[in-house]
């Protein structure tokens, strides 16, 4: 938990940077949740993981791991008998939950997430790291994908604070 960013403290700042070099794991895990439809699957009450992966065709022990990563995040639950439930965070991950982020954590995960890893080239080349990633415009790619589309469709942003500091 990030609590002072202009900490003088060395070691509550090393701290602090390292959870921000973290981020890239749970908004995979997130990801990850929303594709494979865990929130949905646990709708009716906590599961094993075995049957969440017999449901999936996944890869058990796998399957195991990443559920233990979400709880760690707090978007599942972990009973003492080690089945996986669904928390209030986790809730907003099912598609028929009013503002739910379904979709956008696709979105994030199939497109942005990659774009993003771009930047560096951005940094020195000057061209969209979009297009670098991609090879065309998101402009471009998206009319010719009507699943990129059918992604970004119910995708609401009103409820998401803006920066009022542009990024690159």
């Amino acid at each position: 938990c990030i609590r002072d960013r202009h900490s003088t403290d060395p070691g509550v700042s090393c701290r602090m940077l390292q959870t921000l070099l973290d981020g890239y794991r749970g908004t995979t895990l997130i990801y990850i949740a929303a594709k494979l439809g865990l929130p949905d699957l646990l709708a009716d009450g906590p599961q094993s993981s075995d049957a969440l992966a017999r449901a999936l065709g996944a890869h058990a022990p796998s399957l195991h791991r990443i559920l233990r990563g979400l709880v760690a995040l707090g978007v599942f639950s972990e009973g003492d008998d080690g089945r996986f439930g669904l928390t209030a965070l986790g809730a907003c991950l099912q598609r028929e939950t009013p503002g739910s982020l379904h979709t956008a954590a696709i979105v994030w995960g199939e497109q942005f997430v990659g774009a993003w890893g771009g930047l560096l080239h951005s940094a020195l080349t000057g061209e969209t790291a979009f297009n670098h990633v991609f090879g065309r415009s998101i402009w471009e790619i998206w009319p010719q994908h009507p699943e990129f589309n059918q992604l970004l469709v119910p995708v609401s942003y009103t409820h998401l604070t803006l920066p009022t500091t542009p990024y690159v």
